[in-house]
């Protein structure tokens, strides 16, 4: 996770101009808004899982028909990055869940616990408000530590992937092009008209259907990055509510 403290210094500046303690609940929670969970981008996830096994039945057909104009490798290949990707999805689907139900309320209490900061005399009373603020953290991070854990989940790698593999998918990347045909800078949709039709629809059908998993795993990720956005903001109260 980037350098909450670096980006603190900038970020405290607009809150102090924003907000005073105690914080209004109204004010706090529509500025915080941008990191909410919606339902579509569960049901966007939900779809993509759904959508995966689909995809690698229809992969696995053309692997089959061994057709000679088809890039088997690519095929594979395709069927790998796809499998890969899924437990990222499951989890993110699991973790975005969890956010939608209980970021909202989590919010509300670290609200209440900034309000209650300055308020603290005793050593005692400010452990117990530090715990709390770290409860938050943690189940905002997924991390007892003060950075994210993506793990398991949608990170850049599985982001990378699957953009990647959308782009080839673009360019005919399950068609096979010879050093002729690339030399002549073939169309491979002219190859495309040499396959089967029911391998060539299930080529097309691939295709759609990553495009669609893409958006799904852009949502997932923009979902972690947001939680990583988020924490940054909510450290930046925590200074405001020690007065720095």
């Amino acid at each position: 996770m980037r350098s909450a403290e670096t980006e603190s210094v900038y970020l405290l500046r607009e809150i102090k101009q924003k907000f005073t303690l105690p914080l209004a609940s109204s004010a706090f929670q529509e500025y915080l808004s941008e990191a909410n969970v919606s339902e579509t981008d569960i049901t966007m996830m939900d779809a993509a899982l759904e959508l995966i096994p689909i995809t690698l039945h229809k992969l696995t057909i053309i692997y089959e028909s061994k057709n000679q104009h088809l890039e088997m490798i690519n095929v594979e290949r395709s069927a790998n990055i796809l499998k890969a990707a899924t437990k990222d999805i499951q989890k993110n689907r699991e973790y975005a869940q969890a956010l939608k139900e209980s970021l909202p309320p989590n919010l509300s209490k670290m609200m209440d616990i900034l309000n209650a900061v300055p308020k603290a005399r005793s050593q005692e009373d400010k452990v117990a408000l530090n715990n709390e603020i770290s409860s938050v953290f943690e189940f905002i991070l997924r991390n007892q530590q003060f950075f994210f854990n993506c793990t398991d989940i949608v990170e850049e790698g599985t982001l990378s992937s699957i953009k990647g593999l959308h782009e080839s998918m673009s360019h005919g990347y399950l068609y096979h092009l010879g050093i002729e045909e690339e030399l002549k800078k073939i169309d491979p949709q002219d190859i495309r008209v040499k396959v089967p039709v029911e391998i060539s629809e299930a080529v097309t059908a691939v295709k759609g259907n990553v495009a669609f998993i893409k958006e799904a795993v852009e949502r997932a990720y923009n979902i972690n990055k947001r939680m990583v956005d988020l924490a940054v903001y909510l450290y930046t109260f925590v200074k405001l509510a020690n007065g720095k």
